[in-house]
């Protein structure tokens, strides 16, 4: 009887589990409508980084947004970013083509990469598939990082 009762169940639990397998969302859905939306935006050259935290391997800062701003339109930058205020907070201000202005798209991994150079800065944004950008400024030997979102202007 026991045998036939936890047979049943075994049984019950199998037939159960390709239903619950379907219903869930991979990650790559859920994210989907994300990526297609970052890729829009990157493919227009009309968006606008906004910082909200800048940080390195010990340290991290939350920004405030209307001071950390970076709009690019088409081949023109606009706008500031600031490093960690433990380094003596320095502000670096664009207003000014951008040159080698270069996009990867990863539609495998829901990834895309810009690199361009503006001001003897090299700007690189990293766009992951939760919508989340990493940009890295590197300028003489200095970097700033920072975390932040793409937006429409």
């Amino acid at each position: 009887m026991k045998k036939s009762i936890v047979s049943t169940l075994l049984i019950c639990f199998a037939l159960m589990a390709p239903v619950i397998a379907q219903t869930e969302k991979t990650q790559k859905e859920t994210f989907q409508s994300t990526y297609n939306d970052s890729k829009a935006l990157v493919e227009s050259k009309s968006f606008q980084f906004v910082g909200n935290y800048v940080y390195n391997n010990k340290n991290r800062e939350k920004l405030e947004e209307e001071n950390n701003l970076l709009v690019l339109l088409n081949e023109k930058l606009k706008g500031q970013i600031t490093t960690l205020s433990t380094y003596g907070e320095k502000i670096l201000t664009f207003n000014e083509t951008i040159k080698d202005y270069q996009v990867s798209f990863n539609d495998e991994k829901q990834e895309i990469s810009i690199q361009f150079k503006a001001n003897n800065t090299t700007i690189y944004l990293d766009i992951k598939p939760n919508g989340n950008v990493f940009l890295t400024a590197r300028y003489d030997t200095n970097v700033i990082t920072q975390v932040g979102k793409i937006k429409k202007i």
